[in-house]
């Protein structure tokens, strides 16, 4: 490993300056730069819908294409937001021509946000790790990072200070890269339904169930396990489960977040904790089935054993 270098960068743009910066570096042809890291990590969103109720556990190294997805998704959100901007300032004028502004502007977040829902919908959730900061690796060991190279960094315009000409002490680079940097997976579950919508549904269910002439006993089955899913939420189950029982700081369960976004109920986990959720026979074949109900009551026995283990120690 060569000498690594900390250069500070605007937060929440890591991953456009490490790309911004290795453009400027090819195109002064400057190649004594072994590696940029953002320090990326990302969460694989896994849906209960997807492929039939199977959770594809395949593709969990970023590569390229997940980079440009992540950059593609940063500016359709800024083109949405500056869209938004000038439709508000609209708002105070009246009449034909603004009325037709105003149209073109809501068609055009409209298609935006449509583009950015199928790109989300399909690319991993990328951020980086140490937030601000991105790491340059020279391809030898230098007590001192290069002054053309200190020029060619500044071009950057993301780029706020290079953390001095020093080089990070290798002990504290290969910590980092080992301890740090970790994968997620986020599931997400069916939306989250008001208290209105499910009484509303559940009267709708127990009317196909009653119906003798339209319902046979297999259709029967499936209402019933839809009936009993409505009073489920694994939100507030995993929720339940991390309060009641203790967890060490810094354990995988520990970093267990259930919450609703967008609607929708989600879990992320480290994925090696997910992994432990799993059968040998599943994590070999990289697909799972996985309900609300399953997956609470795996993570439930989950919990069991993790609190006989801290019992016995």
């Amino acid at each position: 490993m060569g000498s690594m270098f900390a250069i500070q960068v605007k937060t929440g743009s890591e991953t456009k300056a490490k790309e911004m910066l290795k453009y400027v570096l090819e195109s002064a042809s400057y190649d004594l730069v072994k590696g940029i890291y953002a320090n990326e990590t990302h969460t694989k969103i896994i849906s209960e819908n997807d492929h039939e109720n199977s959770l594809l556990l395949d593709d969990f190294d970023i590569v390229e294409e997940d980079i440009q997805s992540h950059l593609q998704k940063e500016s359709l959100r800024n083109a949405i937001t500056n869209k938004r901007h000038q439709l508000e300032a609209l708002e105070r004028y009246s009449g034909s021509d603004y009325e037709k502004l105003k149209n073109y502007y809501k068609q055009e977040i409209n298609q935006l946000e449509k583009e950015l829902k199928e790109i989300r919908n399909n690319s991993k959730e990328v951020a980086s790790v140490l937030c601000g900061y991105i790491l340059v690796e020279l391809k030898w060991n230098s007590l001192y990072l290069p002054d053309e190279l200190y020029h060619l960094i500044n071009q950057v315009p993301l780029v706020q200070s290079v953390l001095g000409f020093d080089p990070i002490p290798q002990e504290e680079v290969e910590f980092f890269f080992s301890n740090i940097i970790e994968e997620n997976i986020e599931i997400v579950f069916e939306e989250e339904l008001t208290y209105e919508e499910i009484k509303e549904k559940q009267e709708r269910l127990l009317i196909m169930l009653n119906d003798k002439e339209d319902t046979n006993d297999e259709k029967k089955e499936t209402i019933k396990e839809e009936l009993d899913n409505l009073h489920i939420n694994v939100v507030e189950k995993i929720k339940n489960f991390l309060e009641n029982n203790e967890t060490q700081p810094n354990s995988l369960l520990s970093k267990v977040k259930a919450f609703v976004k967008r609607g929708r109920k989600r879990v992320s986990m480290p994925l090696k904790l997910f992994k432990s959720l799993l059968s040998e026979d599943e994590v070999k074949r990289g697909e799972v089935k996985l309900s609300e109900r399953d997956f609470i009551d795996r993570f439930s026995r989950l919990i069991k054993t993790e609190s006989e283990v801290s019992v016995h120690v």
